[in-house]
């Protein structure tokens, strides 16, 4: 009782994504909703609000740091 009806030490592994001909992946399937998928969200609105904000702090924080990073550097002169 309690066993499974498989050969004994046998594993059943999970299938992997594509191998149902008509299961998609995820991305693709967000990718057909939103054609500009950024890929942050599949709602369209909050993809790309997600999408500027990142960026926005990204770029703030490489200007930020690469700033200090050259103020701080020796003089050798």
């Amino acid at each position: 009782r309690g066993r499974s009806a498989g050969a004994a030490g046998a594993l059943t592994l999970p299938r992997p994504l594509g191998a149902d001909p008509h299961e998609e992946e995820p991305m693709a399937v967000a990718q057909k909703k939103n054609p500009d998928y950024h890929g942050f969200s599949a709602d369209p609105d909050v993809d790309v609000l997600n999408m500027r904000a990142v960026f926005f702090a990204g770029v703030s924080v490489a200007i930020v740091l690469g700033s200090v990073f050259l103020h701080y550097l020796p003089d050798y002169g």
